[in-house]
């Protein structure tokens, strides 16, 4: 440890100023342009609350985790959690008035060396690691840490708000979009669930789109074959919890049965959701994938869409 400074196991007693260093730190992180329609400013603001609620979890293990300090001032902070042979990275925070001092690699060591000491053959960061944030990238590669699976890996894409409207969407014949009805969920979560292998249960949609306060009904699309709805996909104009004021639009799960791909009606679906949002002039207007999925990604390219931040995992073995 360098000069002056102290090191001690993270107490939770000190959540209130773990939590106050870590905002302090992320500051920079935030000021980013912002790609996430869904929160007011990401990443958002620890809490100590927050802090104690991953210490439940077990996300937290006080013991393994450090506090720095110079005198009385918190400098450095970092948190780690282990399980089923992986200890998981959590919060590290450097004060603004300390980087550049090798502090950071200095707390990624020593979690690095707790996570040995409880036998665990992997480390891995528990967020995600924003691509865009290059102190952070720079400290997990200079320690060895790898990306994992870069293909698969969340990728956003922002649509650049001088590109042209993208027209009325063009159909196959026998084959119309329409817009939310009651009663869709249970066709929703089928298209979902053939489309990306998932086993979502009904009830999930009504919980996490269905029952937000800016919810709106014609922002949601199926492709019909004939009266079967064959395809989803979605356009969230968000708005902020307490002001309502509009957040930005994601784009999000556009699908279709398997047998159906190939046609064109993923444009379709894509295009719809794009001219429903553009009236509102939404910034950020983003949506989410995988660099894998080619295909989607020269479709979304071709609507204006760039991509500006990969969700980035980092790995090392022990």
């Amino acid at each position: 440890m360098q000069p002056g400074l102290t090191e001690s196991p993270l107490d939770m007693q000190d959540v209130g100023v773990a939590a106050e260093l870590i905002n302090l730190a992320y500051d920079d992180w935030r000021r980013l342009p912002r790609v996430d329609p869904y929160l007011p400013e990401s990443p958002p603001r620890v809490s100590p609350e927050e802090l104690l609620r991953a210490g439940d979890r077990g996300d937290i293990e006080w013991v393994s985790s450090l506090l720095v300090r110079d005198g009385d001032k918190p400098v450095g902070v970092v948190t780690m959690g282990a399980g089923d042979a992986i200890a998981r990275l959590g919060w590290l925070a450097v004060h603004p008035d300390y980087r550049r001092r090798g502090l950071g690699r200095k707390l990624l060591d020593h979690v690095i060396v707790e996570a040995r000491k409880a036998n665990c053959t992997v480390l891995a960061t528990m967020p995600y690691v924003d691509s865009r944030y290059e102190p952070a990238i720079r400290l997990f590669e200079s320690a060895g840490m790898i990306w994992a699976d870069p293909d698969k890996c969340n990728m956003t894409m922002l649509r650049d708000p001088a590109f042209p409207p993208p027209g009325e969407p063009v159909l196959p014949q026998g084959f119309s979009l329409r817009t939310w009805q009651s009663g869709d969920e249970p066709n929703w979560t089928h298209i979902k669930n053939a489309a990306f292998g998932d086993e979502t249960p009904v009830g999930w949609w009504q919980r996490v789109f269905g029952d937000r306060p800016d919810f709106d009904p014609n922002g949601w699309f199926f492709c019909l074959d004939g009266e079967r709805p064959i395809g989803i996909s979605s356009a969230l104009l968000l708005s902020h919890p307490e002001t309502s004021e509009l957040l930005g639009c994601q784009i999000e799960w556009v699908g279709m049965l398997p047998e159906y791909r190939g046609l064109g009606l993923g444009r379709a679906l894509v295009t719809a959701c794009v001219n429903y949002a553009l009236p509102a002039h939404p910034h950020p207007f983003v949506l989410i994938t995988q660099r894998f999925r080619v295909e989607a990604v020269k479709l979304y390219e071709s609507l204006g869409f760039r991509a500006v931040m990969d969700w980035r995992s980092y790995r090392m073995a022990l």
